[in-house]
């Protein structure tokens, strides 16, 4: 089957919103992981193209495989061991693939515009979640319903889900699923919007997502400033009657936040609080109560052992609890310096690729640069690297980065050939 133009948008739109938001169905078993096995189906009844799938993606594959066995060796060498390193890294490597055979399918059967088709059907998934979190937040019974549907109570805070007031949607999680509005505001505005229509159906879908990103946790905000980055160039290069557009979106943030602030659940001093801690916390870190109580976090294993091994736990079980909450410190004393170099090896092999596309597709390389090293502050925060919710869509980057540097090396040695 091969996915003509006009149906890429829905069919990969759909496919992308179960990979990033399919809610558990038990403890060990998800609807996020469950969509992957036709992919690898589907892959298998083309056995002509396996070889090269696997060529192409060897090198985040090897890394993802070496890190499954070296937390398999860490569990089986400690007492008490944890199984979540092993399952979180499986789970990635089944999402990863999964992905990267929809990524190559796509790229393989497309024009040139394929990257834009692909990108805006992942931010159009985000943004279907977006408006079902903006719903369940007005809505109580819908809302109620939601976490009903993803038997939300048996795997989130129950003081988050009842006096924290912000909507988890069809997630687990508040500051990841922040991040993933930002990732698609972000796709948004370095789309090239052809019609007006279709100028003001993104200028929409940012508001909607700008909303979610505030209501769901701030994380998203932080990251704000990098739309500056993305957009700056294009801004300059526009004439003048090419800025309405550009000026009809500034306004639908602008409503967004206010529609925000004002039917939102907290009081307009409580907002000024939340905002005027995130300016501080990005003009002096250590004059905010974050940044003091984030300072306290930064701590490492005394052990060389620990240290460079970890002990394969969570940081979260009694008697080995770990006092923080950066993603980065509680890698280490789970699965050490060597898991964590290993955990980073994938964004960092695809953070070089994206950085040698800036020569030749610089608004792709520049949004991928600013997605992945985004995620890697993400994980300064919490947990973040290889979690469920955020991995499938930093896989689609890696993909595409992976499959755009191939192909850009391979037309230059066809040019330098004789």
């Amino acid at each position: 089957m091969t996915l003509q133009p006009r149906s890429r948008l829905p069919v990969l739109s759909c496919l992308f919103f179960v990979m990033i938001f399919g809610w558990k169905i038990t403890p060990l078993l998800d609807i996020s992981v469950l969509i992957c096995l036709p992919v690898y189906v589907y892959a298998l009844f083309k056995p002509r193209d396996i070889p090269l799938l696997i060529s192409k993606s060897v090198w985040i594959s090897a890394a993802i495989i070496t890190l499954i066995a070296y937390n398999a060796c860490l569990f089986l060498s400690n007492d008490p061991a944890s199984t979540q390193w092993i399952l979180r890294t499986i789970r990635s490597a089944i999402t990863f693939g999964a992905v990267f055979i929809v990524i190559g399918e796509v790229y393989k059967n497309s024009d040139l515009l394929y990257i834009r088709h692909i990108l805006v059907a992942l931010a159009t998934a985000i943004s279907v979640h977006a408006l079902i979190a903006n719903t369940s937040q007005i809505s109580d019974d819908f809302r109620s319903t939601l976490y009903a549907l993803t038997s939300a109570a048996e795997y989130v805070n129950e003081m988050t889900m009842i006096m924290d007031n912000r909507p988890l949607g069809l997630t687990y999680s508040l500051s990841l699923t922040s991040f993933l509005y930002f990732i698609a505001i972000a796709i948004f505005v370095t789309h090239q919007a052809t019609s007006l229509p279709q100028k003001m159906a993104t200028s929409g879908l940012i508001a909607i997502n700008v909303i979610a990103c505030i209501w769901t946790a701030r994380t998203g905000i932080v990251f704000f400033p990098l739309l500056f980055l993305l957009s700056y160039r294009k801004i300059l290069q526009m004439k003048a009657v090419q800025l309405i557009p550009l000026t009809i979106t500034g306004a639908a943030i602008i409503a967004a936040i206010t529609a925000t602030f004002t039917l939102g659940p907290w009081s307009l001093l409580t907002h000024y609080q939340r905002i005027h801690e995130i300016f501080v916390f990005l003009t002096s870190p250590s004059q905010s109560v974050f940044g003091q109580q984030f300072m306290t976090m930064w701590h490492l294993p005394s052990d060389l052992g620990q240290l460079l091994f970890g002990n394969s736990l969570t940081g979260r079980e009694e008697g080995h609890y770990v006092a923080s909450d950066v993603g980065y410190i509680l890698t280490i004393y789970g699965i050490g310096l060597v898991g964590q170099f290993l955990m980073l090896l994938p964004i960092l092999i695809a953070g070089l690729a994206s950085f040698k596309l800036l020569k030749t597709k610089s608004g792709y390389g520049l949004l991928a640069l600013v997605v992945l090293g985004s995620y890697l502050i993400l994980n300064v925060k919490e947990l973040a690297l290889m979690t469920r919710t955020v991995w499938p869509v930093i896989c689609v980057f890696i993909s595409i980065s992976i499959l755009e540097y191939q192909a850009e090396r391979n037309r230059l040695h066809a040019s330098d050939s004789p």
